[in-house]
């Protein structure tokens, strides 16, 4: 994910100019006033027997109503609202049609699952019957949503549909009790996006409003023969974090740490340590945030980027949506993004060994190596941060101009943010959710805090099925070190040994296709070298293979990282 901008700097000691190209995209150039059509809804209204219908199926069509009082200002409100704007909460690709996935936004526990129609929805994760989590439960086969502990079942819409203990479902399903909350959802640049404002309300107050999406992704909303420039976007990388939304925002505005905190990877903390220029792009604004320097804050989660190439008409571009979840904890969610005019010929070389064929899973993985460095630090900082008595800008001594975007954040959160229990602005959390804003504990222990499975692997099926390659792989690189090396010490014929010994390292569920692979591995042994060194020096080569596909694994769990090895 985010290591495939390991061989940039964020505009250190570099020298800037001018970008045609940011002009016409942030000021809506490529924005359509209406959804594109590549665009998807799913809490499009439809005809009302039709179950994608946003609130319940006998809902009218919400597009000819007019707003509530509490939404019909939406349009011009100069004011930033948190629960009015959409959140880009997973990646689609990496999400599992088959299980629900649960998700806290904003401090609101919800449930996404794919529905019968085939669209993502999100729900409150709690059943109405005993507010069980949903997300423990299944999805049917027929789409619905089924509570694992009384087996009642809930549509997209969040209406019941089935309550098997009752003699008259219909009537007892038809109570407004019996739903449960459903939060609007669409799909843009390959994202599921939420809206974290449930009801009727929450739905008319969605479709007046579009998401913050990355300008240059909206380009791709355009037909090709009319599109300006050529948009490269390299895949979304997903990772939950140990520390909250404000850490990370102001850490994204602060391009002085890059070559120090990403010592030998984005730079050197030795010789690239030096002031740099932030000229004010964009002043400081409550609704569209501000632009100084390479960084664009737009509210309430994207940070984008510049990543220049040097001597090239080509850009790269950082996409960096941030989530705040729980007190504490966040969701990122990036790519990096290559553009260029339609007419030139040159290419993009800032992406370094990213620029190669390389599938999904391993920039996933390969991204702890870059994350790592920053959440060793920022898990403890902000924690630190909450016990001073002072407020930010006291307890922090910041006067270089390397500072002026992490103030300018700083300063929009004061105006759009809550204080929280220990008297600094935050994400209102307790005005939204109600939930406290108390952080949890710092995390002393290496495998809790440098945790990759829980952080991201168990998110993304993609890091889920090479993990059980992987594992496959090292059952069989132990089966022939194993082989082999019965072969060199005890001299019993292979076609003997291979099956004796892929029997016992393969679970006897697979007996099946155990048998099939011992007579394989027999067959070949017939051509396999019968002198005792050989056989040796094949066991030691798949132990050594084995050691290495072990060691990979567990980058998969744990990547464990000191700056002070980090020579």
């Amino acid at each position: 994910m985010l290591a495939q901008a390991c061989s940039f700097t964020y505009g250190v000691n570099r020298p800037l100019r001018k970008r045609k190209l940011h002009a016409g995209l942030l000021a809506g150039r490529h924005r359509s006033a209406h959804p594109p059509t590549s665009r998807r809804y799913a809490h499009k209204p439809l005809a009302t027997s039709d179950k994608r219908v946003g609130i319940s199926t006998s809902a009218p069509d919400v597009r000819t109503q007019q707003p509530s009082a509490s939404n019909s200002h939406l349009a011009n409100d100069p004011t930033f609202q948190w629960q009015k704007n959409w959140y880009p909460c997973h990646v689609i690709d990496g999400l599992d049609p088959t299980r629900p996935t649960r998700f806290s936004l904003l401090g609101i526990d919800m449930v996404f699952w794919k529905d019968g129609s085939g669209e993502w929805r999100a729900l409150e994760d709690k059943c109405s019957h005993r507010l069980a989590p949903l997300s423990q439960g299944r999805v049917e086969e027929d789409g619905t949503l089924l509570c694992a502990y009384h087996a009642w079942r809930f549509d997209g819409a969040g209406k019941c549909v089935s309550i098997p203990q009752a003699d008259s479902q219909e009537k007892l399903c038809a109570s407004p009790r019996a739903c449960v909350k459903s939060f609007p959802t669409r799909y843009d640049d390959g994202l599921l996006w939420v809206w974290p404002e449930g009801g009727a309300d929450g739905l008319l107050a969605s479709l007046l409003k579009e998401p913050q999406r990355m300008p240059e992704l909206v380009i791709q909303d355009q037909p090709e023969d009319e599109r300006e420039y050529n948009v490269v976007p390299f895949p979304w990388g997903l990772r939950d974090l140990p520390y909250g939304w404000e850490a990370f925002m102001e850490n994204v505005t602060d391009p002085a740490h890059v070559p120090v905190s990403h010592h030998n990877i984005t730079g050197n903390r030795y010789t690239q340590a030096v002031p740099v220029t932030m000229p004010v792009h964009r002043a400081l604004n409550d609704l569209e945030g501000f632009e100084i320097g390479e960084f664009s804050f737009k509210p309430p989660c994207l940070m984008r980027i510049g990543l220049s190439d040097r001597g090239s008409e080509n850009q790269t571009y950082l996409a960096l949506f941030n989530v705040p979840t729980t007190p504490g904890h966040s969701r990122l969610i990036g790519c990096n993004v290559m553009v260029s005019p339609r007419s030139s010929k040159g290419g993009s070389t800032g992406f370094g060994m990213f620029t190669l064929p390389m599938p999904k899973w391993a920039l996933h993985i390969l991204g702890s190596l870059f994350l790592h460095q920053d959440l060793v630090l920022l898990h403890h900082q902000e924690k630190i941060l909450a016990r001073e008595d002072k407020k930010w800008l006291n307890a922090c001594y910041m006067p270089t101009i390397a500072d002026r975007a992490t103030i300018n954040f700083r300063r929009w959160l004061e105006r759009n943010g809550e204080v929280d229990v220990y008297g600094k602005y935050a994400v209102p959390w307790k005005s939204i959710s109600g939930s406290s804003s108390t952080l949890p504990a710092r995390e002393h222990d290496p495998e809790r805090l440098f945790d990759v499975y829980n952080a991201h692997v168990k998110h993304c099926t993609h890091c889920q099925g090479a993990l059980r390659n992987f594992k496959w792989l090292r059952l069989t690189s132990i089966a022939a070190a194993v082989a082999f090396g019965l072969r060199a010490v005890l001299t019993i014929e292979i076609s003997t040994t291979v099956p004796t010994a892929i029997s016992a390292a393969v679970p006897t569920a697979a007996s099946a296709s155990t048998s099939l692979l011992a007579r394989a591995l027999s067959f070949l042994s017939s051509i396999v070298p019968s002198s005792p060194l050989t056989c040796f020096s094949l066991s030691l080569f798949f132990t050594l293979v084995t050691v290495g596909i072990h060691k990979f694994i567990s980058l998969f769990y744990v990547y464990k990282f000191h700056h002070q090895d980090n020579n």
